[in-house]
């Protein structure tokens, strides 16, 4: 999607919460969190071409596929996390915010472990050919 469509989108949606928020504060929620995703949905499919991209770089690498679709995972739960947090403070519910980030980094954690297990593999295979 071309980012000038994405910042009208923004704006608008922008002038109807600010506009709700007098009127109605629940219906202001309601448009935000419907504006969030309409603004996030607008842009999956420009993802779709970075993908592909770390296929092809994993294919040239030697790397797995279900290490670059792990990759993939983690750095969609780190955004996810972040929109959501993004939201609950949004609403002023800090506490509850600190809380989705820190279970959004013990999943990235959990999530990382055969990365990292690779990783030590791969250095374990090189040194070991090298002496």
């Amino acid at each position: 999607m071309d980012i000038a469509k994405l910042v009208i989108i923004a704006l608008l949606f922008s002038v109807i919460i600010l506009y709700l928020q007098s009127i109605n504060k629940e219906f202001a929620v309601i448009a935000a969190i419907a504006a969030s995703v309409i603004l996030v949905m607008s842009i999956l499919d420009s993802l779709k071409g970075v993908f592909d991209l770390y296929q092809k770089l994993a294919d040239i690498g030697g790397m797995s596929g279900d290490v670059v679709k792990l990759i993939i995972k983690i750095t969609l739960i780190c955004y996810i996390i972040e929109f959501a947090v993004g939201i609950i403070e949004d609403f002023g519910l800090k506490s509850i915010a600190e809380k989705v980030s820190l279970a959004g980094k013990l999943v990235i954690i959990v999530l990382s472990t055969p990365i990292i297990s690779n990783l030590i593999e791969m250095l374990r295979n090189l040194f070991a050919l090298k002496y």
